[in-house]
Protein backbone atom coordinates (compact mmCIF):
# COMPACT_ATOMS: atom_id res chain seq x y z
CA UNK A 1 0.00 0.00 0.00
CA UNK A 2 2.96 2.30 0.61
CA UNK A 3 3.98 2.21 -3.06
CA UNK A 4 0.39 2.87 -4.11
CA UNK A 5 0.14 5.86 -1.79
CA UNK A 6 3.42 7.26 -3.15
CA UNK A 7 2.11 6.97 -6.73
CA UNK A 8 -1.54 7.82 -6.11
CA UNK A 9 -1.69 10.42 -8.88
CA UNK A 10 -0.69 7.74 -11.44
CA UNK A 11 -3.02 4.98 -10.18
CA UNK A 12 -6.43 4.51 -11.78
CA UNK A 13 -7.37 1.10 -10.41
CA UNK A 14 -6.37 -1.32 -7.65
CA UNK A 15 -6.95 -5.08 -7.87
CA UNK A 16 -8.45 -5.21 -11.35
CA UNK A 17 -10.01 -8.60 -12.01
CA UNK A 18 -8.71 -10.34 -15.12
CA UNK A 19 -11.14 -13.24 -14.88
CA UNK A 20 -10.43 -16.80 -13.88
CA UNK A 21 -9.61 -15.75 -10.34
CA UNK A 22 -6.68 -13.60 -11.51
CA UNK A 23 -6.13 -9.92 -10.78
CA UNK A 24 -3.44 -7.30 -11.19
CA UNK A 25 -2.41 -5.21 -8.20
CA UNK A 26 -2.41 -1.78 -9.87
CA UNK A 27 -3.30 -0.20 -13.21
CA UNK A 28 -1.67 3.13 -14.03
CA UNK A 29 -3.15 5.98 -16.09
CA UNK A 30 -1.07 4.96 -19.11
CA UNK A 31 -2.44 1.40 -18.94
CA UNK A 32 0.67 -0.12 -17.39
CA UNK A 33 0.00 -3.08 -15.12
CA UNK A 34 1.97 -3.10 -11.86
CA UNK A 35 2.51 -6.23 -9.78
CA UNK A 36 3.83 -5.47 -6.30
CA UNK A 37 6.02 -8.05 -4.54
CA UNK A 38 7.52 -8.20 -1.06
CA UNK A 39 9.71 -11.22 -0.30
CA UNK A 40 12.32 -12.17 2.28
CA UNK A 41 14.81 -13.57 -0.21
CA UNK A 42 17.05 -15.01 2.52
CA UNK A 43 14.55 -17.87 2.88
CA UNK A 44 15.03 -19.01 -0.73
CA UNK A 45 17.81 -21.15 -2.17
CA UNK A 46 18.69 -21.12 -5.89
CA UNK A 47 16.18 -23.86 -6.72
CA UNK A 48 13.44 -21.95 -4.92
CA UNK A 49 14.36 -18.72 -6.70
CA UNK A 50 14.14 -20.47 -10.07
CA UNK A 51 10.71 -21.80 -9.09
CA UNK A 52 9.56 -18.29 -8.15
CA UNK A 53 11.00 -16.84 -11.36
CA UNK A 54 8.98 -19.38 -13.37
CA UNK A 55 5.85 -18.64 -11.33
CA UNK A 56 6.28 -14.90 -11.95
CA UNK A 57 6.85 -15.60 -15.66
CA UNK A 58 3.46 -17.33 -15.84
CA UNK A 59 1.86 -14.29 -14.18
CA UNK A 60 3.63 -11.97 -16.61
CA UNK A 61 2.40 -13.85 -19.67
CA UNK A 62 -1.19 -13.56 -18.43
CA UNK A 63 -0.77 -9.84 -17.74
CA UNK A 64 0.73 -9.30 -21.20
CA UNK A 65 -2.54 -10.53 -22.70
CA UNK A 66 -4.23 -7.49 -21.13
CA UNK A 67 -1.57 -4.74 -21.14
CA UNK A 68 1.26 -3.59 -23.38
CA UNK A 69 3.52 -2.77 -20.45
CA UNK A 70 3.94 -4.70 -17.20
CA UNK A 71 6.06 -3.74 -14.19
CA UNK A 72 7.08 -5.98 -11.34
CA UNK A 73 8.05 -3.85 -8.38
CA UNK A 74 9.89 -5.53 -5.52
CA UNK A 75 10.35 -4.06 -2.08
CA UNK A 76 14.01 -3.66 -1.05
CA UNK A 77 15.66 -6.06 -3.54
CA UNK A 78 15.23 -8.68 -6.24
CA UNK A 79 17.59 -11.58 -7.00
CA UNK A 80 19.26 -11.58 -10.42
CA UNK A 81 17.65 -14.91 -11.32
CA UNK A 82 14.20 -13.38 -10.91
CA UNK A 83 15.10 -10.06 -12.56
CA UNK A 84 16.68 -11.71 -15.60
CA UNK A 85 13.74 -14.07 -16.15
CA UNK A 86 11.18 -11.28 -16.06
CA UNK A 87 13.20 -8.83 -18.14
CA UNK A 88 13.92 -11.49 -20.76
CA UNK A 89 10.16 -11.78 -21.25
CA UNK A 90 9.62 -8.03 -21.57
CA UNK A 91 8.72 -6.95 -18.05
CA UNK A 92 10.06 -3.84 -16.40
CA UNK A 93 11.59 -4.72 -13.03
CA UNK A 94 12.04 -2.08 -10.35
CA UNK A 95 12.97 -2.04 -6.69
CA UNK A 96 11.64 0.36 -4.09
CA UNK A 97 12.46 2.20 -1.93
Amino acid sequence: MEWIAMHATEVVEIERSLGGGRSIDVVLKDGTFVELKNYDWSKWDERGLRYLAEKFAVQLKIYQQHADQVKFIFQNSVPNIVRQELESLGAIVEVYP
